[in-house]
């Protein structure tokens, strides 16, 4: 005998589900952030082997190298120029606190001729003043130490994540082919066959959108910091080339990641002489309409398939859910979600016969 309402019996247990975690709000984010932890060095393990098969792949059809030599010649050189980066970026960073502190002393005699205006000042005693804000004192005491203890256990999980996220790319690109053949079986075995096959050719052609998205975005990353370093470099803003590499590889992030870029330089520019850092907006405006206008149309041209109302729309959301991260990979998910969703609509128009043109 059939049961009435049986079928919403799974939706109520859910809802109730939904309706707990709720109401332990606290308890649901803990775990919640204990799989992240977890599940974050898998995936920047796996991202950055998928960002570097592709130099794999070139020197092993290239050159003939075995798999192995070809990984160790790929990661000495991602080492390379991950120390290069660092050896270009901690200058800069270096010069531009210096500029600052140099600025101090203005700062602070600034401040002095301000407190001498007040004369109320001098008839405050200090012992009345100390006791009647102590508990002040000591919880600002307190709540700087511990905001250091903040950023010194996220530095170190940082470390920890990137060292971990390191050794565990090695090992996929050791083993990709085997992950390949577990993922395709795994598939086979779980799906009926038909099913299968379309979800296999998704998952080929998800791989293909992204490779050629992220191939065309570092290609046209690296363009730019040519050209933003050399602009930089003729205005005379200090630094120039590792600041135009910055803006050039923040170019990464569609639309607003330029922007992003173009704060360092305009600050140091800003603190070197005012009327420099007019000279580098004026540079970021024009190297921005020659990549709109000549190079993303050239390697980025119908590499993703979508328009630039999606695009913006697209970065605008994955900023919001997942940050940096989210609007770097925003675009390319919304060229797989467009790629399904045609695919769909199509088929729902065969069944009807329906040509649309």
């Amino acid at each position: 005998m059939r049961i009435p309402l049986l079928k919403y019996v799974p939706f109520v247990v859910i809802v109730l589900l939904l309706i707990k975690g709720i109401n332990q709000s606290s308890v649901l984010l803990d775990y919640l952030n204990l799989f992240v932890s977890i599940i974050a060095p898998i995936f920047f393990g796996i991202l950055i082997a998928y960002l570097l098969n592709p130099g794999v792949k070139y020197l092993c059809n290239r050159f003939h190298l075995k798999r192995g030599l070809s990984i160790i010649v790929v990661y000495l050189i991602f080492s390379i120029v991950l120390l290069m980066l660092c050896v270009l970026i901690i200058p800069t960073v270096t010069i531009a606190l210096t500029k600052v502190v140099n600025e101090l002393p203005t700062y602070i005699a600034a401040l002095r001729d301000a407190t001498e205006n007040i004369t109320s000042l001098k008839e405050l005693n200090l012992d009345d003043l100390l006791a009647s804000n102590s508990d002040t004192i000591i919880s600002s005491v307190t709540k700087f130490f511990s905001t250091g203890l903040y950023a010194l256990s996220s530095v170190l999980g940082i470390i920890y994540t990137t060292f971990v996220s390191i050794l565990i790319s090695i090992y996929v690109l050791k083993d990709l082919a085997g992950f390949k053949k577990l993922t395709k079986k795994t598939i086979f075995s779980f799906m009926k066959e038909d099913s299968a096959k379309t979800f296999t050719r998704f998952l080929e052609e998800s791989d293909e959108i992204f490779g050629k998205f992220m191939g065309g975005k570092l290609i046209e990353s690296l363009i730019l910091s040519i050209i933003s370093g050399a602009g930089l470099f003729l205005i005379g803003v200090p630094y120039g080339i590792p600041m135009g590499f910055l803006m050039g590889f923040a170019n990464i992030i569609p639309y607003v990641g330029p922007f992003i870029g173009a704060v360092p330089p305009i600050l140091l520019a800003f603190v070197e002489q005012p009327s420099l850092a007019i000279w580098v907006i004026i540079l970021t405006i024009a190297v921005q309409q020659i990549d709109n206008i000549f190079i993303g149309p050239k390697i980025l041209g119908g590499r993703v398939g979508i328009s630039d109302f999606t695009v913006f729309v697209s970065v605008l959301i994955g900023g919001a859910m997942f940050g940096m991260l989210g609007m770097v990979f925003s675009v390319p998910i919304a060229s797989i979600i467009k790629l399904v969703y045609d695919r769909y609509l199509n088929k729902k128009l065969e069944e009807k016969n329906i040509v649309i043109e």
